[in-house]
C-alpha cells in the first residue's frame, strides 16, 4: 500500500496484512510473543529517547514535509519545543509498551491522546506517516535485531495504537 504526496509515492511497510480497522476499544490484542518482542526492542531504544524521537519527526518531515505547519516549532527544529515534542511521542510510546498486556490501562490514555489531537483534524493517512518514520527508526536503530517477526509485532502495535487514537478523533470531529 502507498500514498501519493505531490509527485512522490511512499511505500509504508508497517501496514500490516491483516490491519486492524476497529475504531474503537474492541482492538485486537496482541500475541505475548510480540509483547516480548517488542518489549525486548524498546529496552535498547529507550536508552536515548531524546536521539530516537528527533530522528523520528526528522523522518516524518522528510516524508511528509506538510506536516511541519501541524507544529508550533515549525520547520525549526533547533526550537525546544520540538525536542519536548519527540520527547513526548517516545514517552507515549514507552506508556504503550509498558502497558501492551493491559489494555484496560492503555485504551483510555491512547483516547485521551486522540482527542487531544482531534483540533488537527488527523487522518489514518497521517498516522501512517507516523508508522513508516517508527519502523524506519525502530529498523535503523536496531539493525540486524530488527527480524522480520519483530517489525510484525511493531506493525501490529502501531496499528492498534492508531485505531483506537483515530477511533477517539473520529468521534469528536465525526
Amino acid at each position: 500500500m502507498g500514498i501519493t504526496q505531490s509527485s512522490k509515492s511512499y511505500d509504508l511497510p508497517y501496514i500490516p496484512d491483516n490491519k486492524p480497522q476497529p475504531s474503537n476499544e474492541n482492538s485486537p490484542e496482541l500475541t505475548d510473543l510480540q509483547t516480548e518482542l517488542i518489549r525486548g526492542s524498546w529496552e535498547k531504544v529507550k536508552t536515548n529517547k531524546k536521539y530516537h524521537g528527533e530522528r523520528l519527526f526528522h523522518k516524518l518531515f522528510d516524508v511528509a514535509p506538510h506536516l511541519q505547519e501541524l507544529f508550533p516549532f515549525g520547520s525549526d527544529l533547533t526550537n525546544p519545543m520540538f525536542t519536548m515534542h519527540a520527547l513526548n511521542i517516545m514517552n507515549t510510546l514507552d506508556l504503550a509498551v509498558q502497558n501492551l498486556d493491559k489494555l484496560d490501562i492503555l485504551v483510555p490514555k491512547l483516547r485521551e491522546l486522540g482527542q487531544m489531537h482531534a483540533a488537527f483534524e488527523l487522518t489514518e493517512v497521517e498516522f501512517q506517516y507516523v508508522g513508516e518514520s517508527l519502523i524506519w527508526v525502530l529498523e535503523t536503530g536496531l539493525g540486524d535485531d530488527f527480524t522480520p517477526k519483530l517489525k510484525r509485532a511493531w506493525c501490529d502495535a502501531f496499528a492498534i495504537i492508531s485505531s483506537v487514537m483515530l477511533g477517539a478523533i473520529k468521534d469528536i470531529n465525526g
